[in-house]
Formats: structure tokens, C-alpha cells, sequence
């Protein structure tokens, strides 16, 4: 078994992997703005920090904070995707104060306020911030902007988390509308020295820049233009548009795909495209970020290597 080809196969299915990531994340991108995920995501921690009573209903306190034009000003339909923490420090003072007063008097006005609140996070938390804050209004407002920044966090990783679950269905959906079969990819790679140095190849200046760049647009130009073994299309079918001078896409119909179906449930393969479909969504579930990451470090271990020889030299077989 030569180690150049097997590194060549796994370049070939991250770049794969990449490719179809950045197509899913595009896909999520917009799903998320259309339903303002971020917005939603954002608006339930705040509640969560400002609460009383019930940790998940919209208290008096942020009510105010939220729709104050620091805050609601930031987006269009009163739901930003992003608060900076001096708006919301700014924000919760001006909720907090009863009126103009010194920044003595001030500090004064936000601890008689607080201890007015109902009991709950927002209050208890607000209590010890005034505690360290020793009477300073600039030190209380710095605390409340890291106290902001530490819940945001928490929203983050949530966030990302619900992220990854819609990058795997997402990433099924995809696996099986575009026929992306990881187990057939991978054999097809390591048979086919040239679909395996066409994706190498392609995948080599990608790998050179320093950040990924690629639109959800190009991604999906490169997966169609790559030889790859994707797509409904019936064998006899593609030869033929190949010959004249068609694009595969324009022979895919449900006609080719059910024919096809048909053939792996005929002949006792569909379980092998499922669990290939499912590698793909899982191998897509880790984002783009993450195979453009693994690509980079790939192709180091393979230029630090002996160069492996080009086709028709001994790298299309095993050893």
C-alpha cells in the first residue's frame, strides 16, 4: 500500500467535505437570517440574565433594556443578531437610574432601584456587581459588560451547537439530493488515479491561502466542474450527454434517480449509499472551517514528504 495514495485519497475527501460545507453553511446562513435565529438566540439570553421570578418570561427590567434605542436601534426589526457590551451596560444604567444626578448620587439611584427589583438572577446578580463595583459607576459598568460578555458566551456555544445539528441534516439533505456517497467516493479515489489527481490538484491552491474565501456560489461550480462520482444520472444516459458536449445537470430527472434507487434496492447496495450518505452529513456536521483547517495541515504532511509520482509513473496502483 503506498502512504502517498492514501494521503492523496483522504486530501481528495476533505476537499470533498469542504466543498459541500461550504455549500451547507451557506444554506444555514440563510435559513438563520430568514428565521433571525441569531436575533431569537441572542434576545433568550438576555432575558435570562435580566429575569425575576421565571428565568425564561420577559421581566419589567428587560423590557426596558431591550427596547431601548441602544439596544433596539442596532437592527431593523428590533432583533439584533449582535449587542455590543458597552450598549448594554449604557442601556441597563439608563433602565436603572430615576433620573439626572453625579456619578455619586448616580450609583446611589441604580442600588435603590435594584433592591426594588422582584427576586430573581437579574437582582442577585446585579446586587453583587454593585458590591465589587465599591460605589464607582465606571467599575459597576465594566463589571455589567463583562457579566454581559460571559452570558453571551454561553449563548454562543448554544448557538453553535444548534448550528452543527442543522449543518447534519442539512448535510444529509444534501448527501442525498446530490448523491454525494462517501463510500463510493472513497473507492472511486482509490482506483481512479485520475479523478484522484484532478481533486489534489484542485484542492492544492485552495489549501495555500491563508483564509478561506469561497463563496457558497464557487462551491458549487468546483463540485460540478470536478470529475467526481455524484449525482442521479443513469451511466448510459451521462455517456451519452457527455458525447454531446452536455452538462451532466442536464440529464438528472426523477425518472434517472428513481431508476437508480430502484437498481440498489434490486441488487442489495442501498444500505452501503445510506451509511455513505450519513459518513458525508456527519463529515459535514464539523463546518467548513474545520476541513479547510485539516487541508492545510494534510497537504504539509504531504509536501514534507517524498513527491508522490504522477500518473502512469506507478502512483495509479497499490504496492
Amino acid at each position: 500500500m503506498s502512504l502517498g495514495i492514501v494521503l492523496d485519497v483522504i486530501i481528495g475527501l476533505a476537499f470533498t467535505f469542504l466543498l459541500l460545507s461550504i455549500l451547507v453553511s451557506g444554506l444555514q446562513e440563510i435559513i438563520a437570517g430568514a428565521m433571525s435565529l441569531r436575533g431569537s438566540k441572542l434576545q433568550k439570553g438576555v432575558i435570562a440574565l435580566l429575569a425575576d421570578a421565571s428565568p425564561t418570561a420577559k421581566s419589567a427590567l428587560f423590557n426596558k433594556v431591550f427596547g431601548h434605542p441602544l439596544i433596539s436601534d442596532l437592527s431593523k426589526n428590533k432583533l439584533p443578531s449582535y449587542v455590543p457590551s458597552r450598549n448594554f451596560s449604557m442601556a441597563l444604567v439608563e433602565a436603572l437610574k430615576s433620573g439626572t444626578a453625579s456619578p455619586v448620587a448616580l450609583i446611589a439611584q441604580i442600588e435603590s432601584t435594584v433592591g426594588k427589583l422582584p427576586d430573581g438572577n437579574a437582582k442577585q446578580c446585579l446586587q453583587a456587581l454593585l458590591t465589587q463595583a465599591d460605589g464607582d459607576i465606571k467599575e459597576f459598568q465594566k463589571r455589567v459588560e463583562t457579566w454581559f460578555d460571559d452570558g453571551m458566551d454561553r449563548v454562543s456555544g448554544i448557538y453553535k451547537r444548534h448550528t452543527q445539528i442543522v449543518l447534519g441534516i442539512l448535510g444529509l439533505l444534501i448527501a442525498i439530493i446530490l448523491n454525494v456517497d462517501s463510500i463510493s467516493l472513497a473507492r472511486t479515489l482509490w482506483t481512479d488515479p485520475t479523478t484522484r489527481d484532478a481533486l489534489v490538484r484542485a484542492a492544492e491552491p485552495v489549501a495555500a491561502g491563508s483564509q478561506l474565501k469561497m463563496t457558497r456560489d464557487e462551491a458549487l461550480c468546483q463540485l460540478k466542474a470536478l470529475p467526481l462520482p455524484i449525482g442521479w444520472h443513469d451511466s448510459k444516459e451521462l455517456e451519452k450527454a457527455c458525447k454531446e458536449g452536455k452538462s451532466p445537470t442536464d440529464i438528472v430527472s426523477l425518472n434517472s434517480a428513481f431508476a437508480l434507487l430502484k437498481q440498489r434496492f434490486a441488487d442489495g447496495s442501498w444500505p452501503w449509499s445510506m451509511m455513505g450518505w450519513i459518513i458525508t452529513a456527519l463529515a459535514v456536521s464539523f463546518g467548513a472551517p474545520f476541513w479547510f483547517a485539516a487541508l492545510q495541515q494534510l497537504f504539509k504532511i504531504r509536501n514534507a514528504g517524498p513527491k508522490p509520482p504522477k500518473t502512469g509513473e506507478g502512483g495509479g496502483t497499490t504496492s
